[in-house]
């Protein structure tokens, strides 16, 4: 038969401070062992809780701080950038540069390559980096006050042109200075596919002789070029263009891009 504890009621006088005479008969059986503390006397408890969220308000609040400081160093340096972006691209004289390889092999290039913002926030470096494989070279130039030949002639909002391309200077590409979308358009990726559209203008102007080859649309043929063998986003050519836009990609001008890219002209 197991042992029965022993009761101490004189620890009751430890515990409630008063003699066992005085508290009634229940609260005399306290048990042998180290006195407890009641639930009263014990520490305030913390709620983890709420420090959690205060630690995790900290941080985000610190860390929210620290982008705001990064974004407005960046929007800082690129306004600053965006004021000289025109002495990044002379005036350069147009002149018949040979290749830097073959246009098989530049076309392969301008595919592949990786663009990125350059140490200004542009477009501009990886531009003239895909432009240079063909031995093209870009340069600025005011569509309304050129002299150059190959200024286009409608000039009219919206159709002014961001950039231009003519078989008479078959080696330069025109970025146009009067262009209200310009130098801002510089910082934007759809620099890179404006520049090898005009680059596929010269693509089929090797290849073919001619820059209206085919009975279709000679830009929609020549988006659908620089899709298909420079790597351009069709998306960012194509995307918001009416129906009847003559730039529009369709099947036709696809099929056609293929038999130019392959020799045939037509």
């Amino acid at each position: 038969m197991p042992q029965q504890p022993e009761w101490y009621p004189e620890a009751e006088d430890a515990v409630r401070g008063g003699p066992v005479a005085q508290q009634p008969p229940w609260a005399a059986e306290v048990w042998r062992g180290p006195a407890q503390p009641y639930l009263n006397e014990l520490p305030p408890r913390r709620n983890r809780r709420v420090d959690m969220g205060l630690v995790a308000f900290i941080l985000v609040a610190a860390g929210f701080l620290a982008w705001q400081y990064t974004v407005s160093v960046e929007e800082r340096a690129l306004r600053e950038h965006r004021a000289t972006t025109f002495v990044y691209l002379p005036m350069e004289q147009p002149g018949g540069e040979s290749a830097a390889m073959s246009l098989d092999d530049a076309e392969r290039f301008a595919a592949t390559y990786i663009t990125s913002r350059d140490a200004g926030g542009s477009y501009v470096e990886s531009s003239r980096a895909i432009a240079a494989a063909f031995g093209v070279t870009m340069r600025w130039d005011s569509a309304e006050d050129s002299t150059t030949a190959c200024a286009p002639s409608d000039l009219e909002a919206p159709t002014v042109p961001l950039a231009f391309f003519c078989a008479l200077e078959p080696y330069v590409i025109y970025l146009n200075a009067d262009s209200p979308w310009m130098p801002a358009y510089l910082y934007e990726p759809d620099l890179i596919d404006t520049v090898k559209h005009e680059l596929a203008h010269h693509a089929i102007l090797l290849r073919c002789g001619d820059l209206e080859v085919w009975d279709v649309p000679d830009e929609g043929l020549t988006n659908s070029y620089a899709v298909q063998f420079l790597g351009a986003d069709k998306g960012r050519l194509t995307d918001g263009l009416p129906s009847d836009s003559e730039y529009v990609v369709t099947e036709a001008t696809d099929a056609y891009a293929q038999r130019v890219h392959e020799g045939d002209c037509g």
